[in-house]
């Protein structure tokens, strides 16, 4: 889905609601819905869009997964923390299978810029065995206003290649990143959104680094975390990738 635009009030709760008609697809080709409720509360709304998402769930071995990966962008004049992120997967009838908290990169969001989200994991029902009858999920989101920041730091030579094809880890990405800030870097996040032909987002990979950043230092980079459907494998055509500071430096 695109241009799903949240409604949220500082320290609010966000809810996004299972529905008809998305984009997220099976590997088997059913269309999972997802759409979403605005929640507001009081006066004052801060909005985060949903630039593009996805989820998607596949067998690996005898298992299913399932994965949701999205692109936040905060289009407030202050930066936004999101202090909580949990998503849901259901079934045919709404029942939840499983759900999980998520960690944006980064966590604070600073006006005009982006963030990605994305995590996997095994449905842990044996009795579930297929992947198609994951049919929705919900996302809950609580923000609020802040005025710390997080360091933005410099990414270059980013590349994507083809990793495996039947082992759910079908992308790797590489680069470099430059920390050009007076202050030492002691903990990074990264992370790459993967798309298509089409611009639509397919997947999000991430990694979370100790390194040793002075000023103008550099470092090399690699990710294929996490596990991600082997559908999307051949179908990538573009990544873009971003690095902070982590919330723990």
């Amino acid at each position: 889905m695109k241009n799903k635009f949240l409604s949220i009030v500082g320290s609010g709760l966000l809810l996004l609601l299972a529905a008809c008609g998305t984009k997220p697809t099976t590997d088997a080709g059913n269309t999972p819905s997802s759409s979403h409720d605005e929640v507001s509360k009081e006066n004052e709304e801060l909005t985060v869009t949903v630039v593009d998402e996805v989820f998607r769930s596949w067998k690996r071995k005898e298992a299913v997964w399932v994965s949701y990966s999205a692109e936040l962008k905060n289009e407030n004049n202050v930066p936004i923390d999101v202090q909580r992120m949990y998503v849901e997967f259901l079934d045919e009838e709404d029942e939840v299978l499983e759900g999980v908290l998520l960690t944006p990169i980064p966590t604070i969001i600073m006006p005009n810029e982006t963030a990605y989200v994305v995590d996997s994991l095994e449905i842990r029902d044996e009795g579930f065995t297929d992947p198609d009858k994951v049919k929705g999920i919900t996302v809950e989101m609580e923000v609020a206003g802040t005025d710390d920041e997080l360091l933005k730091l410099e990414t270059s030579n980013v590349q994507f290649e083809k990793k495996y094809e039947n082992d759910s880890l079908p992308y790797e990405v590489t680069g470099t990143i430059t920390n050009p800030h007076t202050k030492k870097i002691d903990h990074v996040e990264v992370a790459a959104g993967l798309y298509n032909d089409k611009g639509e987002l397919l997947a999000v990979l991430r990694i979370m680094n100790d390194v040793n950043l002075g000023e103008n230092d550099s470092v090399e980079f690699e990710t294929f975390y996490p596990y991600l459907s082997d559908e999307i494998y051949g179908k990538v055509t573009k990544v873009k990738a971003i690095a902070y500071e982590d919330p723990q430096n």
